[in-house]
């Protein structure tokens, strides 16, 4: 039973309090899933380095900005949201 619990806490977004700190992080489950984007261009490294997707490294974690991502969909004109 702690495997779905666990589960639901790594898709959901960093909460962003009103810290200074900016926009929340999102996972690459939660990019995938709200732009429509294929897993392997944000999970593999060759893919996001070719498409100059915009990601942040935490530590050993890759997190995205929604509203990075949103802008680069629209400058590469495939929009997928």
């Amino acid at each position: 039973m702690a495997g779905p619990m666990l589960e639901r806490f790594t898709m959901t977004a960093i909460p962003n309090h009103d810290d200074g700190l900016g926009e929340a992080l999102i996972t690459t489950r939660e990019a995938v899933w709200r732009f429509n984007l294929p897993e392997y261009w944000l999970s593999h490294p060759k893919e996001r380095r070719r498409r100059g997707i915009p990601h942040y490294r935490v530590g050993k974690l890759l997190r995205f900005k929604a509203s990075e991502l949103e802008r680069w969909l629209i400058a590469a004109g495939t929009a997928h949201a």
